[in-house]
């Protein structure tokens, strides 16, 4: 049960801790970022510079 639920949340966690400005500064542009879970700011990341492409989510 305990690694379950640390399997589940461990991934949110890393995800929400990374330095996505200075991993921006390392990608070739243009940067592209997916997010498959819905997890991810997507306005943040645009803001940095990404194209953020969201799976599951219709475009606006």
């Amino acid at each position: 049960v305990v690694w379950s639920l640390i399997s589940r949340f461990l991934p949110l966690f890393v995800l929400k801790v990374l330095d996505y400005e200075k991993i921006y500064e390392k990608m070739h542009k243009p940067a592209f970022i997916f997010d498959g879970r819905l997890i991810l700011d997507a306005e943040r990341l645009k803001s940095i510079g990404f194209r953020v492409h969201t799976i599951g989510k219709a475009s606006i």
